[in-house]
């Protein structure tokens, strides 16, 4: 990896701060990278310290609108990111569940709601990296932003875990190593 620029964009943690987003490039796939800070998450305004707490909330039963006034954010954000959530859900439970394994976690035992499983997931990634980083590990949602490449709640991207995996955070998911196309029932 090599450094290839970078651009500025604005982030609302409570307040909009300019954030700068740093680019590295890939000298194997020639491709190039932003290196997302993670309390962001690609394609949103707010931090993660904003829009987790609204999807748990989200579970929880309250509506878009009150958790808006809340949070003093706009209520097409929040329904934006809980229709993200909700389409994504299943596949980030998944995820996460294989991350928390990786790290020697116990898969825990989750809700049968996919939306809820997910906030669930969290936790046990929290507990996970905790037991792995000790208070390095830093706030829940934040961690769950690094596994996810930030890429959690963003339109048409492909979440780091579905890749090879290898060491580090990104668990395999089953089913996307090299040659499990033939892997029968």
């Amino acid at each position: 990896m090599q450094r290839w620029g970078g651009y500025w964009r604005f982030v609302r943690v409570g307040v909009a701060v300019r954030v700068w987003f740093a680019r590295m490039r890939c000298r194997a796939c020639v491709t190039s990278h932003a290196l997302v800070p993670a309390f962001c998450l690609l394609g949103r305004l707010d931090g993660i310290e904003v829009i987790g707490p609204a999807l748990a909330a989200g579970v929880s039963g309250d509506s878009d609108a009150t958790v808006a006034r809340a949070i003093d954010v706009p209520e097409s954000s929040v329904r934006g990111w809980r229709r993200r959530h909700r389409d994504r859900a299943a596949m980030l439970v998944a995820g996460v569940t294989a991350v928390v394994v990786s790290l020697g976690g116990v898969a825990p035992r989750l809700s049968p709601d996919a939306q809820r499983a997910s906030v669930e997931a969290v936790g046990a990634l929290w507990c996970a990296a905790r037991g792995v980083l000790g208070a390095r590990a830093g706030p829940a949602w934040r961690n769950w932003a690094v596994v996810c490449g930030g890429a959690a709640l963003s339109p048409n991207t492909i979440p780091p875990w579905t890749g090879l995996g290898g060491r580090g955070l990104l668990a395999p998911v089953p089913g996307t190593l090299p040659g499990s196309e033939e892997m029968g029932p």
